[in-house]
């Protein structure tokens, strides 16, 4: 599944510029980093299952909540730089433009890099990643070299609107709240499963099938809810964009573009809206920021 959605979809659709070989490798990171990653937190789960069987669920859930935050705060100097190669803007105006905006929310960055996003892709983004000292602006290449400052300016508005209304933090109290809530259950249903597949005990390694397919249902209940939730942000988000600049015409070109650029679905239909996007879409942002002005 990962080739045909990652390699040959994007193929097909002359999204990719990537080769077989450079894809490859690029999955065999990821996969390492998930399966050192993953191996850590399985241990640790099966560690405090048997230290504490009463209430372990507890210890893990404020365990991983704190461990999703260290990732958050080591994605751009870390993570992000295992894929992709990140240099300073060397660009002054539109950087001093950034800045400006940086210095009405009272907020700073560790810089303003660029992302050589084309070296696999034809797509666009932009992001402002890190917490704390490790924030950073990250701008791909081709959004660079296909937006006009001004449409670039809009965007980071955008993305700054999400720090203001502390957005990330806001995320990771959900994805705290949920991982809480999926490890309850799975703690609930585990003494079920001992004798349901006859494990020798909930400790039994034999049980993480159980553990993994618990996750994988209620992480796929959940999701219309935490896509409505982060669909509202997103809203917030691009109200607050035009709200500091104006230009909210300008912003709208850049959606379009955007979405002509990056292939995306203009109009879908609500019910795969409603349960996979986790951004609205286009045609409704740009209805409400039209509304707006």
């Amino acid at each position: 599944m990962d080739y045909y959605t990652g390699y040959r979809l994007e193929h097909r659709y002359q999204l990719s510029t990537q080769s077989f070989s450079a894809w490859i490798i690029d999955e065999l990171k990821g996969s390492a980093l998930f399966m050192v990653l993953g191996l850590i937190i399985i241990e640790i789960i099966y560690s405090l299952i048997r230290s504490y069987p009463s209430f372990w669920w507890l210890i893990a859930a404020c365990l991983l909540s704190v461990f999703f935050i260290i990732m958050t705060k080591l994605a751009p100097t870390i993570l992000i730089p295992i894929f992709f190669t990140l240099r300073r803007v060397n660009d002054p105006d539109l950087e001093s433009r950034i800045l400006a905006l940086m210095e009405k929310i009272h907020a700073k960055v560790n810089g303003i890099f660029e992302m050589d996003l084309s070296k696999k892709s034809k797509t666009a983004n932009a992001a402002l990643a890190g917490i704390g000292k490790t924030r950073q602006i990250i701008l791909s290449d081709t959004l660079l070299d296909n937006y006009s400052h001004d449409e670039i300016e809009v965007i980071m508005a955008h993305e700054l609107g999400h720090h203001v209304y502390n957005h990330l933090w806001k995320g990771i109290f959900v994805q705290s709240a949920l991982i809480f809530s999926l490890l309850f259950v799975i703690s609930q249903g585990l003494r079920t499963a001992v004798s349901h597949f006859q494990l020798k005990g909930i400790t039994d390694i034999a049980g993480l099938p159980f553990l993994l397919l618990v996750t994988i249902v209620f992480s796929f209940l959940f999701l219309p809810l935490v896509n409505l939730y982060l669909r509202h942000l997103e809203y917030q988000a691009d109200l607050y964009g035009v709200s500091i600049i104006g230009k909210s015409d300008v912003f709208i070109q850049a959606l379009e573009k955007l979405c002509r650029q990056n292939l995306c679905e203009r109009d879908p239909h609500p019910i795969i809206e409603f349960i996979f996007y986790s951004h609205p879409s286009v045609s409704k942002r740009v209805g409400q920021l039209s509304n707006h002005g």
